[in-house]
């Protein structure tokens, strides 16, 4: 059986570069993504073990199978697209390529990472100064109990290959989703002429969608009351946005995907600011710790062009 030519002018046609079809194109792999980590736990059940269960050491396992498969074919597919569309060009510099597009080219990961941890470290400042203080006594914390930050990442890199959580958290995690909602849908809407802030903004959206089929887990498996689960939806929501304008900044200013994933494992490892915390503390250190915290996110404010500027460490 052959295939018409006259139908591959139609096929090339529905692939035409646009922001229509690179917004389709994107809301697909989100959907491919999430999908494939239930797929994986349908098509190998566990035996008294739910679907949502997120945190159970086998349904880790199975959904990270199912996120590299999808994240591997998500790279395929998003190759395939751009290596028919044409990126406008900016410059009269040499036409980037498919995988400098995607970025994924090695020559960019060592400044990528340093710039994204450093500016990283620097908006997290005041929470970092905060783990090494007790809130209770206002006394740095020595006790066993409590170890340092330092001691807590060695512990952690430790366990990490060791422990589901810490490698879906640390590892899986933040290269799988950067690849996708990054190196393949950032790539997609720059290709077609989308706006660098545009992108920026509007681009997080599709990360933050594909993380609301938690609010089903934890109505179904968790039996949480409606209004509790639509406030942590919401919260997600906005933070998981938040974040995406990091990532898709890094990623457009760095030209790679790594520094993206190296914010993407800090930040998780983080967590949020523990303002709580900070509110235990008594005058005579919370001012300063919180006037710290101001100070980290002014000078992750002034540092982030500079940082980033080509030419300074950046190639």
């Amino acid at each position: 059986m052959s295939i018409s030519v006259s139908a591959l002018p139609e096929w090339r046609l529905a692939l035409a570069p646009s922001v229509a079809t690179a917004v389709a194109i994107s809301m697909f792999l989100a959907a491919l993504y999430v999908g494939s980590i239930y797929a994986a736990q349908a098509l190998f059940p566990l035996a008294n073990v739910s679907t949502h269960d997120r945190d159970h050491p086998e349904v880790i396992r199975r959904r990270m199978r199912g996120a590299m498969a999808a994240t591997a074919l998500s790279l395929v597919l998003t190759a395939a697209v751009l290596g028919q569309w044409e990126k406008p060009q900016e410059t009269n510099g040499p036409a980037a390529t498919v995988v400098e597009r995607l970025g994924l080219g090695i020559g960019q990961i060592p400044a990528s990472v340093f710039v994204s941890l450093v500016l990283c470290a620097t908006a997290y400042l005041g929470p970092l100064i905060l783990e090494h203080v007790d809130g209770e006594d206002v006394r740095p914390d020595t006790s066993a109990d409590t170890p340092s930050w330092w001691t807590r990442v060695y512990r952690q890199t430790l366990m990490v290959w060791r422990q589901p959580t810490s490698l879906r958290n640390y590892i899986v995690g933040p290269t799988t989703e950067e690849l996708v909602f990054r190196s393949c849908v950032v790539s997609l809407w720059t290709t077609v002429g989308i706006s660098t802030n545009r992108t920026i903004y509007l681009s997080p959206l599709v990360f933050a969608l594909a993380h609301v089929h938690h609010a089903y887990a934890q109505l179904r498996h968790e039996r949480r009351a409606v209004r509790q689960v639509l406030l942590v939806t919401c919260a997600q929501i906005v933070y998981t946005t938040m974040f995406g304008w990091l990532a898709v900044a890094l990623f457009v200013r760095t030209r790679s995907v790594a520094g993206p994933v190296a914010a993407h494992a800090f930040c998780n490892y983080q967590g949020l600011p523990d303002f709580a915390r900070l509110l235990r503390c008594r005058p005579v250190v919370r001012y300063p710790v919180a006037l710290v915290f101001v100070l980290g996110l002014g000078a992750f404010a002034v540092l982030f062009e500079p940082m980033t500027r080509e030419g300074v460490f950046v190639i």
